[in-house]
């Protein structure tokens, strides 16, 4: 197998395993020396940057696309050698996380040091996601504090609520009561739309606890307003 270096320039991925997976399966139709975003014409275009995204992290292609022979051999494997080739890419890819995971770490430790390769919010949630997810696929090691019961905790982002005034403690500053278990957590989203009018998506669901089928679909419709509102953008 190639030698593989680890690229900081590159944020880690932050789509689902499953999205990373289906990118992978494309490819055995046979691909080009170079890659670019047409490869995956059946995803939005927003994806299709992650894709790319995440390939360059994962040093499956180089800063300039082209192929690396670890892409090659992986497409070409099946069932559980392609996941051993996974491993060991994330193993290059991921190696503090790795040994945070053999050290036993907790999660905020864990959401700290993805912090510190460049992503946050969403995004954040988005790539630990992913690292939990693949790891467990490809048998990679976790620490017994990253997931309760298949169901990871909250690692650290906050949802700003608006619209309703905090209730003064007794104290007299303003405090935001704990978050409750098993409460859904709350996202919206509005953009202009080019006609006129507005469009806004509101989530308001535990995304830990959705079932892969309601995940993909959701990131899905974040990944076209997203797209969307580039096209727009760059438009103007």
């Amino acid at each position: 197998m190639a030698t593989l270096e680890k690229d900081t320039k590159q944020p880690p991925v932050y789509l689902p395993f499953k999205t990373l997976e289906t990118a992978i399966v494309t490819l055995e139709q046979g691909f080009p020396d170079k890659l670019d975003k047409s490869v995956w014409g059946s995803l939005s275009g927003g994806v299709q940057s992650q894709v790319v995204s995440a390939f360059r992290f994962l040093k499956l292609i180089d800063a300039e696309n082209n192929v690396q022979p670890v892409l090659k051999t992986l497409v070409k494997a099946k069932g559980e050698e392609r996941y051993r080739i996974l491993r060991e890419v994330l193993e290059v890819a991921y190696p503090d996380i790795v040994t945070l995971a053999g050290n036993n770490a907790s999660l905020q430790t864990l959401n700290d040091t993805m912090r510190t390769k460049g992503i946050k919010g969403a995004t954040l949630v988005r790539g630990i996601r992913f690292y939990l997810h693949a790891a467990k696929i490809v048998g990679l090691p976790l620490s017994p504090y990253w997931d309760t019961g298949g169901k990871p905790a909250n690692v650290g982002t906050k949802t700003r609520r608006r619209g309703k005034a905090q209730r003064p403690q007794s104290s007299g500053s303003e405090q935001m009561s704990p978050k409750k278990k098993g409460e859904p957590d709350g996202a919206t989203q509005t953009i202009k739309l080019r006609s006129g009018g507005h469009l806004a998506l509101n989530i308001e669901a535990n995304l830990f606890t959705l079932s892969q089928e309601d995940r993909t679909f959701i990131f899905g419709l974040i990944d076209q307003l997203m797209d969307y509102e580039k096209k727009k953008v760059a438009q103007n």
